[in-house]
């Protein structure tokens, strides 16, 4: 794609307790791609269960100022998650 572009890598490690019982952890990094003002995704990887998925923003101006703004997510398939993930079926 010619024109204006964009990209940027941002990475995270966190630790938190939940209900004071269970530590969870998580090893996050994603990469967005901003493509003049109309498109941009977001690539995000969760490393510490293996999870991938892809936001998608697609921007169109309708009137003056206003913008109509579409927001697509995709996530790959997890066959084998490297721990438990409650809810997991309902995705």
């Amino acid at each position: 794609m010619g024109g204006p572009r964009r990209q940027r890598c941002l990475s995270f490690k966190s630790t938190r307790t939940i209900a004071g019982i269970v530590d969870l952890s998580m090893d996050a990094c994603s990469k967005s791609h901003v493509f003049g003002f109309g498109y941009s995704f977001v690539e995000i990887q969760e490393c510490s269960i293996g999870m991938e998925l892809r936001l998608s923003v697609l921007a169109t101006p309708v009137f003056g100022a206003y913008i109509e703004v579409v927001l697509v997510g995709q996530v790959r398939e997890m066959r084998r998650p490297k721990r438990p993930i409650l809810g997991l079926r309902f995705v």
